[in-house]
């Protein structure tokens, strides 16, 4: 489903839009199943691995969990989608494809007030990643609504993945003030105007894990829901120097020591 030119754009500009993957059907389950999560009606007796909803609880707070996927099975059939995953192998460049985490992000709707709290702030996926042995990794982002810049859409940063690790970037998801951060990096950097992803409900963007990327506010009256899976190759390995390490490492257990590959129920083979 992804074309030779939509590779070659990942590639050059560091992200790429596909085409709608799911339908009107998968999208309504996928929504009752981040409602759910965020409910606290997890799947098979399972509790949260490590990581529990985060982000504030204000009105115009935006939600995020990590790891759905291990308590929602709806969540999960989507992260594991045939179609999804054979997409990811081609922009990661190999055959067998792991999946690294998953993320549900409920922006709300602010109905026309523009809020810092309904913000991500630009960063790199990278710089929370760095115990992984690579910054070869794709997070796609599928959305659960049509996605408009009026209910936030993902800025991206054309080329800014070739930059490497950008070091004032680290803990930039939640820097709410996108303007001034825009501004730093237009100083240091002079980086491109950011590029405003709009898709269809259904459809699915990719980015590398280096490509620096944020979200404004939702300042419609609906809430704006995306799941976000991300991808590795299957050998991608735990890197013991990574600073910060990141909560991934803790599912290979405490004997874990550089070299350990990701691999078992957390990072489950999802393409041979």
């Amino acid at each position: 489903m992804l074309t030779t030119e939509d590779i070659k754009q990942f590639h050059e500009s560091g992200y790429c839009v596909a085409p709608v993957v799911f339908n009107a059907e998968q999208i309504r389950q996928a929504r009752h199943a981040v409602d759910r999560v965020y409910s606290g009606d997890l799947d098979d007796g399972r509790s949260w691995p490590f990581i529990e909803p985060v982000m504030g609880n204000g009105p115009h707070d935006v939600r995020t969990t990590l790891f759905s996927a291990h308590v929602n099975r709806t969540i999960r059939s989507m992260a594991a989608n045939e179609e999804l995953v054979r997409m990811a192998a081609a922009l990661l460049g190999c055959e067998a494809v792991r999946l690294w985490q998953d993320q549900a992000i409920w922006k709300p709707g602010t109905g026309g007030v523009l809020v810092d709290e309904g913000n991500i702030g630009f960063h790199q996926d990278y710089s929370y990643w760095q115990d992984s042995s690579t910054t070869n990794m794709v997070s796609a982002n599928i959305a659960l609504q049509d996605v408009t810049v009026e209910n936030g859409a993902l800025r991206m940063i054309p080329g800014s993945h070739k930059l490497g690790l950008i070091d004032d970037l680290i803990g930039g998801f939640f820097e709410g003030n996108l303007s001034e951060t825009r501004k730093r990096l237009d100083a240091e950097l002079d980086l491109q105007v950011d590029v405003p992803l709009e898709l269809k409900a259904g459809q699915v963007s990719f980015h590398h894990s280096l490509t620096v990327h944020a979200s404004g506010p939702n300042t419609t009256a609906l809430p704006r829901l995306v799941l976000a899976p991300a991808y590795i190759a299957d050998g991608t390995y735990y890197r013991a120097e990574g600073q910060p390490p990141c909560p991934h490492s803790l599912f290979l257990g405490d004997d874990r020591q550089h070299g350990t590959p990701f691999a078992g129920e957390f990072f489950p083979l999802l393409r041979q």
